[in-house]
């Protein structure tokens, strides 16, 4: 497991303007609200990426991942296991703008810290390409079948060493209501409370909710179940309440901003299309529409409902909806 000793190293290698490792309070707190970075997630490195150097905009190097936001998009984030995993290059979408795009589909730019530097001078490119080779390193060091492996909704990650754990539990990227832990020698899969190894020592650091977006409790990569491991057991189908669901027939664009993978140009066009449809049926139709990869599709199944679509008047029905004869 990549520690944060490594990352810390791997970042203090490199100067530049706009790049912080020493990072200013003012910065650290707006990329925090920002990029949403959990309160207990130690940021160890820091690029800001806007013209007057609030940071609101940028890319924050974490000890568990990399947390970033792009202007007019929703925050994002990868764990260093997901990286280990992922290739990423650079492209140029117009007006000099260059993207950093993950072989899954995410991507940040840079727009406004342009005095990073270009070419072999890219301190961007050089960084990540430290980090991801450390990332690789360290999970081809891990054996796989040791460690510990989450099972959520029938869904295994890991494996995890025991104190990468805890500090994945202290910073709430696991919710432990639906979550279950394995690792080689127990006989079954335990819930956290049966787990005292996995306890902090002060129990208030370890919420019962997770802080963070819940769409991202856990990231992982997935590993195959190994012969002797015990299957998980069902559990809940759902880890958000009704009333937090956000119903994306009739939710005002504020409230889609607030969803995965949905930037200001896609919600304003998915407002347009549910009035020309009188509503979306299925989360397949949305996806197919917005052109999403199944991943972010899968993270929008976890936050949003479909009711009927109210539109001005009462809710749409079969029976309201235009029927075309060929």
């Amino acid at each position: 497991m990549i520690t944060f000793a490594q990352i810390q190293d791997v970042c203090r290698r490199y100067r530049a303007a706009k790049y912080f490792v020493d990072i200013p309070l003012v910065k650290l707190e707006n990329a925090r609200q920002k990029y949403r970075i959990p309160e207990a997630e130690p940021v160890i490195a820091l690029i800001d990426s806007t013209v007057l150097g609030s940071a609101k905009q940028g890319l924050a190097v974490c000890q568990t991942g990399l947390f970033w936001r792009n202007l007019g998009r929703n925050p994002e984030y990868v764990t260093w296991e997901e990286l280990s995993s992922l290739t990423v290059k650079v492209v140029s979408k117009g007006l000099g703008v260059r993207w950093w795009v993950f072989s899954d589909g995410r991507e940040f730019n840079l727009a406004g810290a342009g005095e990073l530097g270009q070419g072999r001078n890219d301190v961007v490119v050089r960084l990540l390409n430290d980090l991801t080779a450390l990332a690789k390193g360290s999970t081809a060091a891990a054996p796989v079948g040791t460690g510990w492996k989450l099972a959520i909704r029938q869904q295994q990650f890991g494996p995890y060493d025991t104190e990468a754990l805890i500090r994945m539990i202290a910073g709430g990227h696991i919710d432990q209501g639906v979550t279950l832990f394995w690792r080689p020698g127990m006989s079954n899969w335990a819930s956290l409370a049966e787990l005292p190894e996995l306890t902090l020592p002060d129990a208030k650091a370890a919420p019962s909710q997770p802080r963070t977006r819940p769409d991202r409790i856990v990231a992982a990569e997935l590993v195959p179940t190994a012969p002797t491991e015990p299957k998980a057991p069902p559990l809940a189908k759902t880890f958000m309440p009704a009333e937090n669901l956000v119903d994306i027939n009739n939710a005002p664009l504020d409230d889609l901003l607030n969803l995965p993978g949905l930037t200001l140009a896609a919600a304003q066009r998915l407002v347009v299309e549910r009035h020309a449809r009188l509503g979306f049926l299925d989360l397949g139709s949305i996806g197919e529409f917005l052109d999403l990869p199944p991943h972010k599709v899968q993270r929008l199944s976890e936050r949003v409902t479909l009711k009927p679509f109210v539109g001005s008047g009462r809710p749409v029905t079969s029976a309201r909806r235009r029927v075309v004869d060929f």
